[in-house]
């Protein structure tokens, strides 16, 4: 049991903190979240749920081994896109003709739906009088990501862990 390594298909539980900055090796980075022992990050390794970069720092590792990775914008969220910042009629976030002061908040991240049906979180960036600016960057565009952490457990999946794997497409 010592001997498994973080690969394909295995679960994987680690701690980490991620700190970001505007800048490659900015010595101002700024603590964005972290995992801990009593609630860390478990997710199946190599299915493409995670940064590529994040997943190869941690590939081969065992129980009790720390990581480091850099991750710039391009290889982590994407630089900061101002095509993605988007004027939506406010009528939008009407509910029974009312616009509900308290969802409709500078900072709030709200559920969006594409043309496609897919959900996508945005923010609201500004209240007009009849619409709003949406950012629909990721919140972590161009950032520089710094994760440090540890493999705190390694574990076969589960046949219902298996099948879900499977339907992600591995």
């Amino acid at each position: 049991m010592e001997n498994i390594i973080v690969e394909k298909t295995k679960i994987v539980s680690v701690t980490y903190e991620l700190k970001v900055s505007d800048k490659k090796d900015d010595q101002n980075e700024k603590l964005m979240e972290t995992a801990t022992y009593s609630n860390p990050l478990e997710f199946p390794f190599g299915v493409n749920l995670l940064l590529p970069e994040f997943e190869k720092a941690l590939e081969g590792k065992k129980v009790g081994d720390s990581f480091e990775t850099k991750i710039s914008p391009e290889n982590g969220y994407g630089y900061f896109n101002n095509q993605m910042l988007i004027n939506i009629p406010k009528s939008t976030f009407e509910v029974d003709g009312k616009v509900d002061p308290n969802i409709l908040q500078i900072g709030n991240s709200l559920p969006m739906q594409a043309d496609n049906g897919q959900v996508i979180n945005a923010i609201v960036k500004e209240i007009k009088n009849t619409e709003v600016l949406m950012d629909f960057n990721h919140p972590l565009a161009g950032k520089h990501l710094h994760f440090t952490g540890e493999i705190i457990q390694i574990r076969e999946a589960t046949e219902e862990e298996k099948e879900k794997m499977k339907q992600i497409n591995i």
